[in-house]
Parts: C-alpha cells; structure tokens; sequence
C-alpha cells in the first residue's frame, strides 16, 4: 500500500520534528517478547504501534531503546504475554531516562556516553536511519558487522542487568530462561547453530567486566 506523506504525518504529534520513529512489533516471538526498533519516518500499520518519547532528548530515546531492548526488560514483560498492547508497553519496568550527568556504575563515564553510541550503531544502518545518528551526536549509517552487533548487544544487556540490580547468580537465572534462543543458538554448526549459547557467554563476560570496575571503584574509594 501507498500512503500519502501528509496523511501520515497528519496522525503524528506536531511537536515531533524528527525525521525517524520508534516502533514495535505487536506480538514477540518465541525467542524474544519486545521488539522494539528506530524507523524512518514512514506509515505504520496497527501490527507495528509507534512509541514517540515526546519529553526526552534523541540521546534518552536511545536509552529508553536499549533498556526495552535488554533481556531483563523482557523478562519482566513476558509475565503479561507475547502481545504487546500499548497498556503493557506502557508498564514495562523501565529506569527513568539519565541526564547527561548521571555516570555508569562503576563510574568515570557518563551512562549516555556508553549507551547512545552502542544503541546508534545497531540502529543507524542505512540511510533512511542515518537522521536517529545525527540527532544524537554522531555520523551514520554504520555498516552492518555480524561479528560486532551481538558484542554491542551483550553490553547493553549486561549493564541494564546491573541498572536493574541483579546479582550475577539471578543474571544466570535470566538468561536461562530464554528457553528458545538458547536451543536456537545451541544447534549444531552443521544445522545454522553457533553450537553454544553465545549470548549467555558474551552477556557475563560484559557483566563480570562491568562487575570488576566496579570493585576497583570502591576499592580507590
């Protein structure tokens, strides 16, 4: 279907100058319940609802990406099903977005800093998206890298576990009951798999990372 670009922009709030959209997916999936995504700005079907962070900077619309994004985000979701009415999008357990002063918690880093440029890269991968990145700060679109996407990832994850409070033994926890993106990763080589369950390893070696600096921080204290 066509749709002319002043009908679609009639149904958007005026204040929303952007030229990208955040949307996610009305139902998850066996693997994952949110899936959220920044968009160009484009006509959207009732499959795909709109989430348009009107009282947030670009660099907190990131934030509020990677913390719906993260696994322990969608843990906690998962409780109330795989559809994603607006009612529960809008309940999701999510931290208020930073200011630009808030630092990471093991300190020395301002927590947007560590977040926006993570979240612009898997984000901001073709032209149509490049906008999301210069309102944020920085030049895209960034080239696809199957190699550096799930590291990325796994960093967000692991530093939303730590945002959430979890200890390492309730991360443990999390990630194993993603059930199907375990078995899914798990495959053999032979069958598409990666023959282990790499989000589980790449997600605590971030954590335990993050965990050491943390240490260290209290250490100098």
């Amino acid at each position: 279907y066509w749709v002319a670009k002043s009908l679609n922009d009639a149904q958007l709030p005026d204040t929303w100058d952007r030229d990208w959209l955040i949307g996610f997916r009305d139902k998850g999936t066996l693997e994952r319940t949110m899936l959220i995504t920044v968009m160009p700005r484009m006509a959207a079907g009732h499959p795909l609802p709109l989430f348009l962070p009107m009282d947030t900077t670009p660099r907190q619309a990131a934030f509020l990406v990677a913390a719906l994004s993260s696994l322990v985000c969608d843990y906690a979701i998962r409780i109330k099903g795989l559809r994603m009415y607006k009612y529960v999008v809008a309940q999701a357990p999510v931290p208020e977005p930073p200011s630009e002063s808030d630092e990471v918690p093991w300190g020395g880093e301002s927590l947007l800093d560590f977040v926006v440029p993570r979240v612009v890269e898997l984000s901001a991968t073709t032209t149509s998206t490049a906008g999301f990145a210069e309102d944020c700060g920085l030049t895209g679109p960034y080239q696809w890298d199957d190699e550096r996407r799930p590291i990325l990832q796994a960093e967000l994850d692991a530093l939303m576990f730590h945002l959430y409070g979890l200890d390492r033994k309730r991360v443990e926890w999390v990630l194993h009951t993603f059930k199907n993106l375990r078995d899914n990763e798990e495959k053999s080589p032979a069958k598409g798999g990666l023959g282990e369950y790499r989000t589980r390893r790449l997600v605590l070696r971030a954590f335990d990372s993050m965990q050491e600096q943390m240490q260290e921080t209290r250490d100098h204290a």
